[in-house]
């Protein structure tokens, strides 16, 4: 349905908030790679405040680099 929005915005990237209508494969390989990143460090890519919009969290916040995270993780 037009104006509606698909996926959990923890997950999603830019493009797909903005347009998710026309968003392009790229999308499922962004959330894969924020599952991935979740189940490595237990962190969402972007931090969320308690009393924000996830989705403007999402247009407005970077994620954090991974080895901040998780410093232990391998460089390999």
């Amino acid at each position: 349905m037009s104006g509606d929005c698909m996926g959990t915005p923890c997950f999603m990237p830019r493009q797909q908030v903005l347009n998710f209508k026309y968003a392009q494969p790229e999308v499922d390989v962004w959330a894969a790679a924020a599952s991935l990143y979740y189940m490595l460090t237990g962190y969402f890519p972007r931090n969320f405040a308690k009393n924000q919009d996830p989705f403007v969290a999402v247009l407005q916040t970077d994620t954090v680099p991974i080895r901040e995270r998780l410093p232990s993780l391998p460089k390999g």
